[in-house]
Parts: C-alpha cells; sequence; structure tokens
C-alpha cells in the first residue's frame, strides 16, 4: 500500500519528488500509510502535497464501506451456514419416519461426512466461524443418515 501511496503522489504532485524507497510506518486510522515523511531525509511532508488530504478521505469512505459490507455478508453468512444443513431435515424425518433408504448410498452419505471433516477442521484451525458451523451441523445430519442407513438397509 505505501508503494501505491508514493505512485499516487508522484502522479498527483508531478512538480514535487516523490520519495526513492518506501519507508514502513505504522498504519493510519484512514489506511494509508502516510507516515512516509517522518524521515529527515524525504524531500517532501505530506502537508505540503495539496491532494494529500483527499486521498486520505477516498480512502477512508472506501475502507468505512468495505467494513460495512464485509460485516453484513458476514452476518448473512452465518445464518447462511445454519440454513444450508437444515435443508437435510426433510431427508433424515423421511428415513427415521419410513424406514425407507432404499434411493440411499452410503458410500456417498459417508464420503460427505469424512470430507466434511477436513473442511471442520480448516474452519476451526483458522478460526472461520461460518465455516466450522455449518460442517459441525452437517456432520451431525450426515453421520445420522448414515446410521439410519445402516439401520434400516
Amino acid at each position: 500500500m505505501g508503494c501505491f501511496y508514493f505512485h499516487l503522489l508522484a502522479r498527483t504532485n508531478a512538480n514535487r519528488i516523490a520519495p526513492k524507497e518506501p519507508v514502513r510506518s505504522s498504519r493510519t486510522s484512514t489506511g494509508i500509510y502516510s507516515e512516509h515523511a517522518a524521515r529527515s531525509n524525504h524531500p517532501v511532508e505530506p502537508a505540503k502535497h495539496k491532494n494529500s488530504a483527499t486521498i486520505s478521505i477516498v480512502a477512508k469512505k472506501q475502507i468505512s464501506k468495505r467494513d460495512k459490507d464485509r460485516s453484513f455478508l458476514y452476518r448473512l453468512t452465518l445464518i447462511a451456514a445454519v440454513v444450508q444443513p437444515l435443508t437435510t431435515i426433510p431427508q433424515v424425518y423421511k428415513v427415521y419416519t419410513t424406514h425407507d433408504v432404499a434411493g440411499l448410498s452410503l458410500f456417498t452419505w459417508l464420503s460427505y461426512a469424512l470430507i466434511g471433516l477436513v473442511f471442520l477442521a480448516y474452519g476451526i484451525r483458522y478460526r472461520l466461524l461460518p465455516i466450522a458451523l455449518t460442517q459441525i451441523i452437517w456432520f451431525c445430519l450426515q453421520m445420522s443418515i448414515v446410521v439410519g442407513i445402516l439401520l434400516y438397509s
């Protein structure tokens, strides 16, 4: 991001000299590495750039909008993580009420459950709640189908 910021400054202020090397610094609340002129060997300070304030404001708006979208998408994903596996409940109900497992494959449902454990481990390892939650619910429902197939076949 810092190199992009320097490039942007060089393009918007062609009469100024951009720093020759990127400077590592802490990220500001606007999301831009704008502390680059703190070192004395930099020829230009950010305050002297006429467009630096505009760049900071635009970046801040983009980040806040992205965070808002991310939180909405995250909430929607949590809802989907619960609702999607619940669509298997009618199949589980049918297996246990009719005892009819003629159209169900033990290999398929057992494969679903075992492969789902990989995704469950991934969700737990990387702390991805929607993935972990979905896989826990899926595993329980898929294993109930497997048990039903074993009981009624």
